[in-house]
C-alpha cells in the first residue's frame, strides 16, 4: 500500500473499516480509500463517497442541533 500498490490499499482500507486485525479507524480507513479513489480504483470510490455523504450528513444533524439550541435559547430570552 505505501508503494502505491492500488488493491492494497483498499485491502488495507477494509481492514480499518471492519476492524479485521485492527481497532476499527474510520479516519483510516477513509484515507486508504482515498488513497486507492484516486487511482481510480471503481470500488475505493464507491466507498469513499459513501463515507463522504455519510460526514455530510452527520455534519448536518450537528448543525441542526445547534441550529435548535439557539433558537430555543433565543425563545426562551424574550
Amino acid at each position: 500500500s505505501e508503494k502505491g500498490f492500488v488493491p492494497a490499499a483498499f485491502c488495507v482500507a477494509e481492514c480499518y473499516e471492519s476492524g479485521n486485525g485492527v481497532e476499527i479507524n474510520y479516519t483510516y480507513a477513509l484515507n486508504f480509500y482515498t488513497k486507492a479513489a484516486s487511482q481510480k480504483w471503481e470500488n475505493a470510490t464507491i466507498k469513499k463517497s459513501n463515507a463522504d455523504a455519510e460526514n455530510g450528513k452527520r455534519r448536518l444533524a450537528q448543525i441542526g442541533k445547534y441550529w435548535q439550541a439557539a433558537v430555543e435559547k433565543d425563545s426562551n430570552a424574550q
